[in-house]
């Protein structure tokens, strides 16, 4: 498996990673910039996501939303944006033939983007909805909750949507002013991947040299408190959501995948030893899981469960002790090998899929990492031994480490801390 992704510089400063696959009639276009939510002040918290539904309100081509929208519904195209707490991306996914038009309508996004004044009312009270409905989700309340406990009162804790007092006194001027400090050339990645057949390198070049933009700004990193902390959210729902989060690595760390692998162990699928002890074995919930989040300067081990009211405490206790013994015992030769292959087969399985690739490419690039190639993150993976495992659990299955959020009917928060002793 050779290094199959061609990197080029634009002299504007924008990078561009093109990535032909084979046995494939569809491509995407990905638009990356390096900026997010931790990048906002607490003023502006949501301008970021504003922005995102900004850009598809129309561009110099494309003067109107429904202009966008036809355009690229007109091709078949999956197509639509994501904002994270470090990057915000864009990106059409289209059959091949269509490249030219893809590439034309996310160029435009960047290169002239309209932001009509007129449209962000009408935004802002769709954003606002959007808050409503996450507000109803407890789901998704409870790792919101999750982040706000592990990083506190920073851009890194704040929810990505913002509140809804923050939302209402973003203005037309905050949303320009937001996007000429932070939407720089040298923080955009645009990476196409797919059948790119005859497309001719040159002329994909084109459609983005023309953007002009000053310095990128730069983020504040995060110090995180280390001692045990826990939120809960009293809330009437028909089950009580659990989050556990546990300090771990940042994306750059040596033992980044030994740390992805750790999480999979625990409970990144059906046969994973949470799936099997609170679930299989005892019936307690529909869903647990665990898996890592990381950042450039931060990451943790979320787990994530639904529970019965009544079975918090037994289901908390559950946890606490397989990651204790997880952290006693080395995990056996059959049971690393076999979360190996099932972390390996998943990045396997994602290089079938344009997205994934662009993704995968584009996305440690606008983060400034060493990009690695598919086949040295498989390698990264396969040369994790059982004492690897061990060790990382030891290092970071800490008290010190271990945090909580709760959204439920229960209020005592302290019979937790009780709990979070490993």
């Amino acid at each position: 498996m050779n290094n199959p992704y061609k990197k080029t510089t634009l002299p504007n400063g924008i990078r561009l990673i093109t990535t032909p696959m084979k046995n494939t009639k569809a491509v995407t276009v990905l638009v990356l910039v390096a900026c997010g939510s931790r990048y906002e002040t607490q003023e502006i918290n949501g301008i970021s996501h504003f922005v995102e539904h900004m850009v598809f309100k129309g561009t110099k081509k494309y003067p109107k939303s429904l202009d966008v929208a036809k355009t690229l519904d007109a091709l078949g195209a999956q197509y639509n944006a994501m904002t994270d707490k470090e990057t915000t991306g864009f990106y059409a996914h289209v059959p091949a033939k269509h490249l030219d038009i893809a590439l034309d309508v996310l160029s435009d996004f960047l290169v002239n983007p309209l932001f009509p004044k007129a449209e962000v009312e009408k935004e802002r009270g769709v954003i606002l909805e959007e808050i409503k409905m996450r507000n109803d989700m407890p789901m998704v309340l409870a790792t919101v909750l999750l982040e706000k406990v592990l990083f506190g009162n920073v851009p890194l804790g704040w929810d990505i949507a913002g509140e809804m007092e923050t939302v209402g006194g973003i203005t037309h001027q905050k949303i320009l002013d937001f996007v000429d400090k932070y939407y720089s050339n040298k923080s955009l990645v645009v990476s196409v991947a797919g059948d790119l057949g005859q497309a001719d390198q040159k002329k994909i070049e084109e459609y983005f040299s023309s953007r002009t933009s000053g310095k990128p700004e730069s983020f504040k990193p995060v110090a995180t408190k280390r001692k045990p902390k826990a939120l809960i959210l009293n809330k009437k729902t028909e089950q009580s959501h659990l989050r556990l989060g546990i300090y771990g690595y940042n994306i750059y760390h040596k033992d980044y995948y030994v740390f992805e692998a750790l999480g999979e162990i625990l409970g990144g699928s059906m046969s994973s030893r949470l799936f099997e002890e609170v679930r299989e074995k005892r019936g307690l919930a529909y869903y647990i899981q665990s898996g890592i989040t990381s950042f450039r300067d931060a990451g943790y081990l979320g787990i994530y469960a639904g529970i019965a009211h009544e079975k918090v405490i037994e289901t908390t206790e559950i946890i606490m002790n397989e990651l204790k013994r997880i952290a006693e015992d080395i995990v056996s030769e059959e049971e690393l090998v076999r979360n190996k292959e099932r972390l390996k087969g998943q990045m396997i399985l994602g290089f079938e899929d344009s997205f994934e690739v662009a993704d995968f490419y584009g996305g440690q690039e606008v983060l400034d990492e060493k990009t690695k190639t598919l086949e040295e993150v498989l390698h990264e993976v396969e040369i994790i031994e059982r004492k690897d495992i061990l060790r990382v659990a030891r290092d970071i299955l800490k008290e010190e480490n271990m945090n909580l959020a709760l959204v439920g009917p229960e209020k005592d928060k302290n019979i937790f801390f009780k709990l979070m002793r490993i």
